[in-house]
């Protein structure tokens, strides 16, 4: 075998390679956008909705809850600090005075 038919070979093996490989990668960068979108989702616990939501806060659960135009709860999460009212006089469930009562 020449010199000129192994360089050809080589050359040839060399172009199959990198079809080859611009195949793989291509495939490999798409299947890789899935699994980082499909992470992403999961690390944020949420996904991306495009229709009105509205929030509504529970201040005796202290929670933050997420609800579609349909009135179904979407999401719920405890409620930020800054989201709850601030108690000015604090509230006696239990007991409920009516002003007769130190008399």
């Amino acid at each position: 075998m020449t010199s000129s038919r192994r360089s050809w070979q080589h050359n040839a093996i060399a172009k199959q390679k990198k079809v080859s490989d611009t195949a793989y990668n291509s495939e490999l960068k798409e299947l890789i956008g899935i699994i980082n979108a499909t992470s992403d989702k999961l690390k944020s616990k949420s996904e991306y909705v495009s229709e009105p939501c509205y929030k509504l806060i529970d201040e005796d659960e202290k929670t933050a809850g997420y609800y579609n135009k349909e009135g179904m709860l979407v999401y719920e999460r405890p409620a930020r600090q800054d989201e709850l009212q601030p108690m000015l006089f604090k509230r006696n469930a239990t007991r409920t005075k009516t002003g007769a009562e130190d008399k």
